[in-house]
């Protein structure tokens, strides 16, 4: 047998074919010689054929082309062979001109062999000997000319092409792709590029076209269109033998120099031992080149012995391909690569992955751990290990238990599996549920809505959605009207085109096309109607009579505002924007208010005369930050986007907002926080600076402040104000071990244009300081003035960002002192505050109350004193395993060493307490993995441990019940021996109170407080 090869047009076609014939069969000729030579044989009859999920994907596709054009997607676990089934699918049905869309090129290659040779139809006896192997044509660059694309198209059986290429000939070709091709293909569908593959997609609209994927869910979080018919789960190829066994080892090592070393050195060790029975190959995965060459010293410093390469997109194609090269012959023993070695890539004997750097998503751990599990005919292979460090780990939410501590991989992974594909069962079951119009424009899978609505309430029990049409009844004003109805769900999509003239020329010799979409539903449960369109420029009424009835009943600020009850349970409700309706005698106008124009917008002469006529804000509700406006004509949107539904959800959640009588729309701004500008800081004495709310909604190991040369990590230094006063500049530090390293100070002023305006100033203006945010670096000054500007809080319970003055409006109830609790500090130096370690000060504060809670019940008590502390003690307990109960105690020394009626004696600590509680807005993980990468930079320092009960084993255990999700329950107590309750001032009871307030409201966490007396 040889291989026949012509270059046509640039691309190259091949067939195998006897050694006597000298030129490429007639492509007719080679689909005849399938009919009554094909055989489909399963393996479970004589031990040869093909597999389980082969057999089923390939009658499922065959059954799908009886009663459907739709898109078909098949899942098959990576590894289980979905190129045989493509294979069989091809030669089962003569297809007559078949193109096979790859998301790479050396997929191409690789997928063109397989159709080359037939695979293993062959060998498994499903083809004969007289039935002839295809020409297989790879399409490598575009072909421009249409004569010559039809020519090329027509000498091949079988075209592979990458959609990239394909998408540049479909711009010039598009009539010869789609009168040419009878069936396509679209392998690794979850790496398919979603605006190429939809271009392509219209083209072939009416071929039978169906998906593989691995993962039912796309790389880029897009949706993966078409409906899936088959899914082969990762469970089942498990019991069926087809995946191998896999072995999980972690380690937690908080020093990246270290664990890199100690990760190769478990790789290498698993990969001797694995060698003396197998052949197995060792993968090192990296993110970058600069790990890849930092990772490969490694190994080669380790055991230089072994066969070890690196590859990555840098070294070139004949480089990567002599390594390749040798990776499929064996002659390698190491593999250091950053990501993988290209889709599709086939090779059974790579059996040990050692994760240096770890990928954040699901579909992309499902298709990398494919590659270790996969079993090989006739080839003998042991089972698979993967190695990674958990910690530092940044995944997302839905990896966070397979990363859990001793996780068993070969339940977990099928069980993300399947609940991740089932979510996209059930959004293709939601979007199936419409009675599809074959000629509506686009699908409904690729909708993303605003979260925005109008709201009407239904005076009758039922709805006419197809009553629509009378509002849309001058259908001369149209060039479309299309519509989807859920009759289940009750919800109606329309998408009209209306012809428009240009608002930029008088003459109508011009015109545009206006494309509008409507999604309406109808909760049967509130007996409201929500309509959400991309048309805001009025709000539906009619389109409302017209399918509910002309009793109607819009939702806005009449009636004593209902609209604005969508408001209503949000604490912390910071306003952005305003605007009004202010009633001036017989005259109304309307006036926007944005940012800090909003606080003389709401004085109270103001609002007493003013309809509220749009309002937008931000707050918290239910512990999770949100964003909601509305207006009082009857508008209610969000700030976010999402998919139809999501929309749904939210319009049932502000349905019930809206219906609940006991949210009064009238008080909706009583409480509401406003900015104010000022020229000058106020004559209030502040107490905290805190980083800014962004700033806790990322890693703190994102941060890292380089202060005169020295690096800090942000959960290692501490940020503090500097002898606060009621008057002057407010001047704050960044200290390390109590220990100043720079400090700044915040100037308010007039600017030459008379604005008022603001600026962070280093003291020392020569001193080199800078913060890093992930990938970019930022000079402080600039960092606090423009990115993320921190928060200064005044005893008063006031704040200020930059120059905008937040001033609190909710009544503040006194601090009842009756709550306060009284501990024995008997022999206890009150100047004392942390107990140190080597020696520690068993004088001190916090080793009395370490003392004292070792007599309680805690699994946990861990010394999180000194930089970047979350509290001078943390507590940790387990309870019926329901959820972990935290104590965050904070601790100040007395002045003076004696009690006092002073407030200073509070300022530090309840600082403290409430920089605290934005911990429980982060995720649990990062919480215990804080205390873990705090003891390990102790213990660089000297055997010295922050745990005063428990270990580091037990912390882990713990963290392993945060992976299975079990919930963190804060509680905060302050420690100040200064306070006698009995003696206790007005100032201290306010800051307390004030305290108290700000953790209920914020995050519905309970405040103790402990004194000496």
């Amino acid at each position: 047998m040889k291989t026949i090869k012509q270059i046509k047009f640039g691309n190259e076609i091949f067939q195998i074919v006897d050694d006597q014939i000298k030129k490429l069969s007639d492509p007719k000729v080679i689909l005849d010689s399938y009919k009554n030579n094909f055989k489909i044989k399963n393996e479970s009859i004589d031990g040869i054929g093909l597999r389980n999920p082969q057999i089923g994907a390939y009658y499922s596709v065959l059954s799908h082309w009886t009663n459907s054009s739709e898109i078909a997607t098949v899942v098959l676990p990576t590894g289980t062979g979905k190129t045989e089934t493509m294979l069989t699918l091809y030669c089962s049905e003569r297809l007559e001109k078949l193109l096979i869309i790859v998301p790479s090129d050396p997929l191409r290659e690789q997928i063109g062999n397989k159709f080359l040779e037939l695979g293993l139809l062959y060998k498994l006896g499903i083809l004969n000997k007289y039935s002839k192997t295809p020409i297989v044509g790879l399409l490598k660059k575009g072909i421009p000319n249409s004569d010559d694309l039809e020519d090329f198209i027509k000498s091949c059986n079988v075209i592979i092409a990458t959609s990239s290429i394909l998408d540049r000939s479909a711009k010039v070709n598009a009539e010869i792709l789609e009168k040419n091709f009878t069936h396509i293909f679209l392998d690794e569908a979850h790496h398919s590029e979603a605006s190429s593959w939809d271009r392509i997609r219209k083209i072939f609209k009416n071929k039978k076209i169906v998906q593989f994927t691995a993962t039912p869910f796309r790389n880029d979080t897009k949706r993966l269109d078409g409906k899936i018919i088959y899914n082969y789960p990762l469970r089942k190829a498990q019991e069926e033998k087809y995946f191998k066994p896999i072995k999980f080892e972690a380690i937690y090592e908080y020093d990246d120099i270290l664990a890199d070393e100690i990760l190769a050195k478990k790789g290498i060790k698993a990969l001797l031992e694995d060698q003396k029975k197998y052949k197995h190959i060792l993968l090192a995965r990296v993110k970058t080149q600069k790990r890849a060459d930092e990772v490969f010293e490694i190994y080669k410093k380790l055991n230089s012995k072994l066969k070890i390469e690196k590859i990555y997109s840098g070294l070139g194609k004949r480089q990567s391909k002599i390594i390749q090269d040798k990776l499929q012959n064996l002659n390698i023993d190491i593999i250091v690569c950053v990501d993988m070695l290209g889709e599709g890539f086939d090779l059974p004997y790579l059996k040990i992955a050692v994760l240096h750097d770890i990928r954040q998503s699901l579909p992309i751990t499902l298709q990398f751990i494919g590659r270790f599990t996969r079993t090989k005919l006739d080839v003998k292979l042991g089972n698979a290990t993967v190695i990674a460090n958990l910690a530092n780990l940044e995944v997302s939410k839905e990896l966070e238990l397979l990363y859990a501590k001793d996780p068993d991989w070969n339940i977990l992974l099928p069980t993300l599996s399947e609940n991740r594909t089932q979510q996209e069962i059930d959004l293709y079951n939601f979007l199936e549920g419409f009675k599809t119009n074959d000629d509506f424009p686009f699908s409904l899978q690729s909708l993303k809505p605003a979260l925005s609505t109008v709201v009407y309430k239904n005076n009758t029990n039922s709805w006419n959605p197809l009553n629509f049409k009378s509002y849309f009844s001058n259908d001369d004003d149209f060039e479309l009207i299309r519509h989807n109805y859920n009759q289940d769900e009750k919800v109606l999509v329309i998408v009209t085109a209306q012809r428009v003239q240009t608002d930029w020329l008088i003459s109508s010799s011009l015109d545009d096309v206006l494309w509008n979409y409507y999604i309406i539903h109808w909760s049967t449960k509130l007996n409201l109607l929500f309509i959400n369109s991309s048309d805001n420029s009025g709000l539906h009424s009619q389109l409302a009579k017209s399918i509910i009835g002309d009793d109607a009943e819009i939702i806005n600020g009449e009636n004593g505002g209902k609209i604005f009850r969508v408001l209503g349970k949000i604490k912390r409700f910071k306003l952005q924007n305003v605007g009004l309706s202010e009633i001036i005698g017989k005259f109304i106008r309307f006036v926007m208010r944005v940012g800090s124009d909003i606080e003389p917008a709401l004085s109270k002469s103001q609002l007493n005369k003013a309809k509220k006529s749009m309002i937008y804000g931000t707050g918290y509700e239910n512990g999770n930050e949100i964003s909601i406006g509305c207006s009082y004509k009857g508008r209610i949107w969000s700030r976010r986007r999402n998919n139809l539904p999501t929309l749904i959800n939210w319009f049932n959640h502000i349905g019930q907002k809206i219906n609940d009588k006991s949210i009064n729309g009238d008080d909706i701004l009583k409480d509401a926080l406003v900015a104010k500008a000022l020229f000058v800081r106020p004559a209030e004495v502040p107490f905290m600076i805190d980083w800014n709310e962004d700033v806790y909604n990322n890693l703190e190991t994102k941060y890292t402040f380089m202060i005169g040369g020295i690096a800090y990590p942000l959960y290692n230094i501490d940020i503090k104000l500097i002898d606060p006063k009621e008057n002057g500049d407010i001047k704050f530090g960044f200290f390390h071990e109590n220990k100043l390293v720079t400090d700044l100070v915040l100037k308010i002023f007039k600017d030459k244009d008379g604005n008022p305006n603001y600026e962070f100033k280093k003291v020392n203006s020569r001193q080199l300081a800078t913060v890093r945010v992930g990938t970019k670096t930022y000079d402080i000054e600039y960092y606090f003035t423009k990115v993320e500007v921190p928060s200064i809080w005044f005893v008063t319970g006031n704040y200020l960002e930059g120059n905008n003055f937040y001033e609190l409006k909710s009544i503040i109830n006194e601090f009842d002192c009756n709550k306060i609790q009284v501990a024995d500090f008997t022999g206890i130096d009150l100047n004392v505050e942390s107990q140190g370690y080597n020696p520690k000060k068993t004088n001190s504060i916090q080793f009395r109350i370490i003392e004292n809670l070792k007599k309680g019940d805690y699994d946990i008590i861990f010394d999180d004193d000194g930089s970047g502390e979350i509290a001078d003690i943390v507590t940790l307990k387990v309870e019926d395993k329901i959820k972990i109960k935290v104590e965050l105690y904070h601790l100040k020394y007395a002045i003076k060493g004696k009690t006092s009626e002073q407030i200073k004696n509070l300022y530090e600590v309840c600082a403290q307490a409430q920089k605290s509680i934005n911990w429980r807005f982060k995720r649990s993980k990062e919480f215990i993995e804080h205390l873990l990468r705090r003891e390990a930079l102790r213990k660089q320092k000297g055997n010295y441990t922050r745990y005063e009960l428990g270990d580091e084993a037990k912390m882990l255990e713990i963290l392993d019940l945060v992976n299975k999700r079990l919930p963190l329950d804060f509680e905060v107590y302050i420690v100040q021996p200064s306070l006698d309750k009995n003696k206790i001032s007005n100032d201290q009871l306010n800051l307390l109170s004030i305290t108290e307030s700000y953790l209920i409201e914020r995050a519905a966490v309970k405040l103790n407080v402990i004194s000496s007396r």
